[in-house]
Order: structure tokens, then sequence, then C-alpha cells
């Protein structure tokens, strides 16, 4: 949490999947990349929303890897693997779409989710989309710089650099992505936080999450009327690998 900040929880009403799914204009991506700080970050979204969960039949039966660390309230749900939020009623909000993609994805399977965003993207006329994501990548540290942006068809949305072109950055699913928004011409700004693969449980200091988190979603309440619950976001349960289940159901009971 940024010094000084509180955490205030929106009025709500009880949480409903509310028909067919619309993505807004703007969307805000997040998957389960070497930290899953951004999906971290992005599912704890603090506003009036409606909840989806988008089916993709090649990966029914993987389980969510970011779950909350108690029983939602009446007015939350419990996250899905691929997890949608719509914001609503709000002031603007009704134009922005959150998706996560809160699961462990194999290469092979990387296309099959992308191709399910994108065409969601298409079929809404979304504007702009916003993807946040943790990368392992071999470039010199700057510390007055702990994000980086890069963009796609549009121009920077803050004064981070971007990664220089020759980096070499082994991300599937981020690889498969930004080759179908550069397909569609998309309008699509790329934040960025370095971070090494990091292990089960809540967000802390010791591996960087605890910050990532907190500085993902305080740019993005810069740039836009979002608002987070930031203690949801570190307290968030993350499971490393799709195959340590048991650990997670241990850690939610400590």
């Amino acid at each position: 949490m940024m010094p000084g900040e509180q955490t205030v929880k929106a009025t709500v009403e009880p949480a409903a999947d509310s028909g067919e799914l619309h993505l807004k204009k703007t969307v805000f991506l997040a998957y389960t990349d070497v930290t899953a700080a951004a999906s971290r970050a992005l599912l704890g979204i603090n506003m009036r929303k409606e909840y989806y969960s988008l089916e993709v039949p090649e990966i029914a039966n993987y389980k969510p890897a970011c779950v909350r660390d108690a029983a939602p309230e009446p007015t939350e749900q419990n996250f899905q693997s691929i997890q949608v939020l719509n914001c609503k009623y709000e002031q603007d909000a009704e134009e922005f779409s959150v998706v996560v993609v809160n699961t462990h994805l194999p290469g092979d399977k990387c296309h099959y989710v992308a191709r399910k965003i994108m065409n969601l993207c298409i079929e809404g006329k979304v504007e702009k989309m916003i993807l946040l994501t943790s990368l392992h990548v071999d470039i010199e540290h700057n510390p007055d710089h702990a994000m980086l942006e890069n963009t796609f068809n549009t121009s920077p949305v803050t004064s981070h650099p971007p990664i220089p072109g020759h980096t070499k950055i082994c991300d599937p699913f981020l690889s498969t992505m930004i080759q179908m928004i550069q397909i569609e011409g998309m309008a699509c700004n790329c934040l960025i936080t370095p971070g090494y693969r990091v292990t089960s449980g809540k967000a802390n200091t010791e591996d960087g999450t605890h910050q990532m988190i907190c500085l993902f979603q305080h740019t993005l309440e810069e740039l836009t009327n979002l608002r987070f619950d930031r203690q949801l976001s570190l307290d968030m349960l993350y499971r490393d690998s799709p195959d340590n289940e048991d650990d997670m159901v241990s850690l939610m009971y400590v």
C-alpha cells in the first residue's frame, strides 16, 4: 500500500452472472505469469461489477491459480480459471472490463485462450487493451523505473521506458496475445514489471509481489477512476504450479 493510503470498500450489490458477456470499450488483461502479481492486482478491483466465467473447452478442467484467503461475502464470488469482471453503474466505469487468465497455461494451450479473448474484443468493438504482466527479462535494473511500458498501435500512457527491442522474452501467452493484437491492429499498452518466479502463498516483500501489486494498482488508479482493495489482493493465495492444490488448501486455514 502506498504511504497514507487506506483501503475503502465500495458499495456493492449481490454478485451475479448477468446474461451474455460483452466486453466494454477498454479491457484490462492479466494472466498467470511468473509472479501472478498483475492477476492479483486486477482481481482486487473494488467497484460494482458483474462476474463472468469465460469457458474455453481446451482447458475445461484447469484450476484457478489465485484464490481468496477466506470465503467470499454475499456481494462477491470465488474466482474462476478465466475471470471476467465488468464494471457497472458508476461514472465512466461502465466502459471498463477486467479479464484475468487465472490458471497455469501450458504453451500448447495459449492460442486457444488468446483467440477466445481476441474474438470477444472484436465482437465487443473494444477500443483499447491495457495488458499487465511481470516478466523475467535480462535487462539492467533502473531504480527510477520499476515499471516498463511497450505500446502497440497507440501512444504511451506512462513515462516509463520500453523494454529494448532486442530483449529475449520467453512467454508463450504474451507472445501469442501480442501477435494477435498486431494482426488486428488493436491499441494496446503493455505495462511490465521485471520479476522472477515466486512460490505459493500470499504476496510478500521478499519476492517483490507486494510491491508489484501495489505498483500496478497505483498506476491504474492514476490513469483511470478504477479503485482497488489492496488488502484483498495482497492476501490472495497464489498456487505456483497446477500440481500443488493440497498445499493451497492448507494455506487457506493457516
